[in-house]
């Protein structure tokens, strides 16, 4: 946490070259378990879009193409609108997250949740931790709709517009360093 003018907000660094996303998701998660108050009874963030990067495709399903295909058939919502696809989570007719226990207003697959679920924090955030996350998630959104272009399971025509991700495909969040996959500039800031 660091002052800002009308407050505090989170603030991210980088403190080894060899920093992963999974490092990254593991220290929000343990910065949230220490300092912000926590969220039950509050749901609101699983009303909105959470879309679907390279990796969480990988937790949820696995690297298996045919089960890959299973998933996003059940538990996705696939969009191609002119040259733009998305990839998402499922929602209810009530906006929620398929994976929202309305009952317990809390997820019901919280060990396997996706990085848009793990960075998001309903706290002021710094301008660098805001571009780090939204980074991260646009490079994993379009790994994914790379990749699935390339396994077939979108249309390939697609694939021009979503070229391959150096750094995201076949690896999981510990895997991926975030020197190599964010631009130098977000990374020198980082640091």
């Amino acid at each position: 946490m660091i002052q800002i003018d009308d407050g505090f907000a989170y603030d991210v660094r980088v403190v080894s070259e060899e920093a992963s996303v999974g490092d990254y998701i593991r220290l929000l998660d343990r910065f949230l378990d220490e300092t912000v108050a926590p969220c039950f009874g509050c749901d609101n963030c699983c009303s909105q879009r959470i879309p679907l990067t390279l990796p969480d495709l990988y937790t949820y399903a696995g690297k298996d193409p045919e089960e890959i295909k299973v998933f996003l058939k059940e538990k996705c919502e696939v969009v191609c609108q002119g040259r733009v696809v998305d990839v998402k989570l499922a929602q209810r007719s009530d906006r929620s997250c398929i994976f929202l226990d309305r009952e317990k207003k809390c997820c019901s697959d919280h060990l396997h949740r996706s990085l848009v679920c793990h960075s998001y924090i309903c706290i002021p955030q710094t301008e660098r931790a805001r571009l780090l996350r939204e980074t991260l998630i646009n490079k994993g959104e379009d790994a994914l709709i790379g990749s699935l272009c390339r396994w077939g399971v979108i249309d390939a025509s697609f694939a021009g517009s979503y070229p391959p991700e150096p750094g995201w495909e076949g690896k999981d969040f510990e895997e991926i360093l975030l020197k190599e996959v964010l631009p130098l500039s977000v990374f020198e800031d980082l640091l």
